[in-house]
Order: structure tokens, then C-alpha cells, then sequence
């Protein structure tokens, strides 16, 4: 289950936001809708939404769900993707 990140965790909180603009910019490049996301990483529309926004902490699972679902081989090539490089 993803765990929600606390107000006070503050530096955390800046890097699941830093990662959920990275999955959106990625998401975009792809042409993909928060909902065609959820359904090729097998995870749900809102679990998209919210880590997207920085609200919940994802598994290494559901990153490895939403790095496959985004066409990439491994979470650490989805994260070392430039988006802007890609479009």
C-alpha cells in the first residue's frame, strides 16, 4: 500500500513532487491520459493522479508498473529520461 507523505516531511515531500512532475512530463510525451496510464500499469486513475501531485510515497512496484507502462525497460531509465529530448 503507498504510504502518504506527511506535511512535515517537507524534503521528502519536495522529491515525490519532483517525482510526480517528472512521471506527468514523461506521460505527456507519451500522449497518454492519467486513465491510459493507470490501465497499462495496472494501478488505478486516482494512484496515478495523486503521484503525479506528490501526495503518496509509490511502491518500487508501482514505479516498476509505471516505468513499463511509459515504455521504458526499468525505473532507472524512466528516471534518467529527459523529457525534453523526447518530444
Amino acid at each position: 500500500m503507498p504510504r502518504v507523505a506527511k506535511p512535515y516531511e517537507g524534503k521528502v515531500r519536495k522529491q515525490l513532487r519532483r517525482l510526480g512532475l517528472h512521471i506527468r512530463s514523461l506521460r505527456f510525451v507519451r500522449g497518454l491520459s492519467q486513465k491510459e496510464l493507470a490501465e497499462l500499469a495496472g494501478l488505478s486513475p486516482s494512484s496515478i493522479s495523486r503521484y503525479e501531485a506528490g501526495e503518496l510515497d509509490p511502491t518500487y512496484t508501482a514505479l516498476e508498473n509505471i516505468a513499463f507502462g511509459l515504455g521504458f525497460d526499468s525505473v532507472e531509465d524512466m528516471l534518467k529520461a529527459n523529457p525534453m529530448e523526447m518530444a
